[in-house]
C-alpha cells in the first residue's frame, strides 16, 4: 500500500543533521516517504549527502531533472541550483509531493529529533477536522519558545521597542507580583487548541490545502513563513491546530548558524513584508515599525548592554 505522507526536509550546509534526522525517522518507525531538497550547499556538504544517498541506494536528482521524478521512493534527494531560502526551497519539495499525489506532507527542519512516532496522531487530527489545514505538536527547546503563537500587532512591534524601558519595568513588575503578561506571544496550551499559527520547524499539512494557497510565499528568504501561510489559509477558510500531547525536540538555530548575514535584519524585513502584504499596513504604520526598530537598535539596546556590563564590572 502506498504511503499517504511525505516528509519534506530542507538542507543547507548541514548534511550531518539531515542524515541524522533521516536515520531518526526510520528508527522511530514513522510510516512515510522523505523528500530532501538541498539549497546549493558547499561541495563538501553535498558530497556527504550524496555519499549517504548512494550508500542507501536512494535516488538523486539535479534541479533540471525534477520533472523526471514520477515515482515515489522511500527517500530521494534534489540538488537545487541556488540557495533559495526557506519558502522557495521547501516549495520545490512540496510541489514534488503534490505531483506524486501524497495526501499529507510533513515540513520539518533538519535540526529536529523525533522522540516517538507522531505523524499518525497529527494525521488523525486533520482527518477529524476538515477545516484544519496544518497541525503541529509540542516542539521542545529549553532556550526558546516554539509556540503556538498568537497574532502580532502594533503593541508588540511598535510600543515595546520604541518605549522599551517602560516595557521592561512593566514586565519585571508583573513577574514580581506573578502577573500574567498580556503581551506574551505564546499561548499556554495543555490540550488541543487552534492558535493563529504553529512552529514551522515541524508541522503536518493537508497537501490539497497547500495547493489551494500555492504553498509558501516565495517573497521572503527566511522567517515569517508560518504567519504568511496562516493568513493565506485563513483567507480560504482554513485554520491551524496545536496538539501538545505529542512532542519533538528542536535544536533551534543549528540549521541557520552558517548564514553569513544579519539574521535579525532578515527577520525584520520579512515581518514588514507580512504586515504590508497580508495585514494591510499602510506606509504610515510601516514607517512607525521601522522607526521603533531603529530606536531600539540605536538607543535602548546599546544602553541596556552598557548597563549590564557596568553591573558586571566589565568596565573600569
Amino acid at each position: 500500500m502506498k504511503r499517504e505522507t511525505a516528509i519534506v526536509i530542507l538542507n543547507w550546509n548541514r548534511a550531518n543533521l539531515t542524515i541524522k534526522l533521516l536515520k531518526n525517522i526510520r528508527s522511530v518507525g514513522e510510516n512515510c516517504d522523505v523528500i530532501v531538497t538541498d539549497n546549493n550547499s558547499s561541495v563538501e556538504e553535498r558530497e556527504k549527502l550524496q555519499n549517504y544517498f548512494n550508500l542507501e541506494d536512494y535516488p538523486l536528482y539535479s534541479q533540471t531533472q525534477i520533472n523526471d521524478i514520477v515515482e515515489r521512493r522511500d527517500c530521494l534527494l534534489v540538488l537545487l541550483d541556488d540557495n533559495y531560502g526557506y519558502a522557495k526551497g521547501n516549495n520545490f519539495g512540496l510541489r514534488i509531493a503534490s505531483r506524486l499525489k501524497y495526501r499529507y506532507v510533513l515540513i520539518s527542519n533538519n535540526d529536529i529529533e523525533i522522540v516517538s512516532p507522531v505523524i499518525e496522531d497529527l494525521k488523525n487530527l486533520l482527518e477529524a477536522n476538515p477545516d484544519v489545514a496544518v497541525v503541529g505538536p509540542k516542539v521542545s527547546d529549553p532556550d526558546r519558545s516554539n509556540g503556538p503563537y498568537s497574532k502580532l500587532g502594533m503593541r508588540r512591534l511598535f510600543w515595546k521597542p520604541a518605549f522599551y524601558p517602560f516595557h521592561w519595568i512593566f514586565f519585571h513588575t508583573g513577574k514580581m507580583f506573578r502577573l500574567k503578561s498580556s503581551q506574551s506571544k505564546d499561548i499556554e496550551a495543555e490540550q488541543l487548541s487552534f492558535p493563529y499559527y504553529v512552529s514551522g520547524s515541524f508541522m503536518l499539512a493537508r497537501l490539497s490545502s497547500l495547493e489551494e494557497v500555492d504553498y509558501f510565499d516565495e517573497n521572503t528568504f527566511l522567517y515569517g513563513e508560518e504567519r504568511i501561510l496562516a493568513e493565506k489559509l485563513l483567507a480560504k477558510g482554513y485554520r491551524m491546530a496545536y496538539l501538545p500531547g505529542k512532542e519533538v525536540k528542536h535544536n533551534h538555530g543549528a540549521s541557520t548558524s552558517r548564514l553569513n548575514t544579519d539574521l535579525s535584519r532578515l527577520e525584520f524585513e520579512s515581518r514588514l513584508y507580512y504586515f504590508s502584504r497580508y495585514r494591510g499596513y499602510g506606509k504610515i504604520r510601516i514607517a512607525m515599525l521601522r522607526a521603533a526598530d531603529r530606536i531600539y537598535d540605536k538607543i535602548w539596546y546599546p544602553l541596556f548592554q552598557a548597563s549590564k556590563r557596568k553591573l558586571r564590572g566589565d568596565e573600569k
